[in-house]
């Protein structure tokens, strides 16, 4: 229980008969999306920056290995760069791409499944006010969340700042459909 609102999750039907789509007709959907330049580079920060988490370390050689010039005297690090990382994402299909940088209309299929509630996580405090009053729970004592998008949005600037126009442009294609279900603007947002 949380809110004081009981709420299913889909871990919650442990028969198997129960198919998603049963699921779903019974069930409240709500996704969470984000603007989709500023979580790649969370992505990025995150899962291949610096050191990445042994979980993630065959994703980054694979990433290195498609886009990094064989050499032999190669001492640079074994992650790779955020161009090389973008590189990758440009030379292969969407539906091909790690869970944690796929576009989001790839990965939850927002036209076929029916969401009940699409917040942003720019709008997060809002959003979840919202959904909790639309769910009958008590919003009353709620602890504000900490936004920092202005932050984020700020770091997401200053690592597209490095990129080729013409990779950006392609970045776009590829999460086309995330800016334009969810109401995000396309370049100008990132005053690139």
């Amino acid at each position: 229980m949380a809110f004081g609102v009981e709420l299913q999750t889909l871990q919650d039907f442990n028969e198997p008969a129960l198919c998603l789509q049963q699921a779903f007709k019974i069930s409240r959907g709500l996704m969470l999306v984000r603007h989709p330049f500023s979580r790649l580079v969370s992505a990025y920060r995150d899962k291949l920056d610096v050191e990445a988490p042994d979980h993630f370390r065959e994703e980054a050689e694979k990433i290195v290995g498609k886009t990094r010039a064989k050499s032999a005297n190669n001492t640079r690090r074994d992650n790779p760069t955020f161009t090389e990382f973008i590189e990758y994402l440009t030379t292969q299909s969407p539906d091909q791409y790690n869970e944690h940088w796929m576009p989001t209309y790839v990965k939850c299929r927002p036209c076929s499944v029916n969401y009940e509630f699409i917040m942003k996580l720019e709008t997060i405090q809002e959003d979840v006010e919202y959904v909790m009053k639309a769910v009958g729970a008590n919003v009353t004592g709620f602890e504000r969340l900490n936004q920092r998008t202005s932050d984020s949005m700020e770091t997401t600037r200053k690592y597209f700042e490095r990129l080729p126009e013409e990779k950006i442009e392609q970045l776009y294609e590829n999460y086309k459909f995330d800016f334009e279900l969810f109401g995000y603007r396309r370049l100008n947002s990132l005053k690139i």
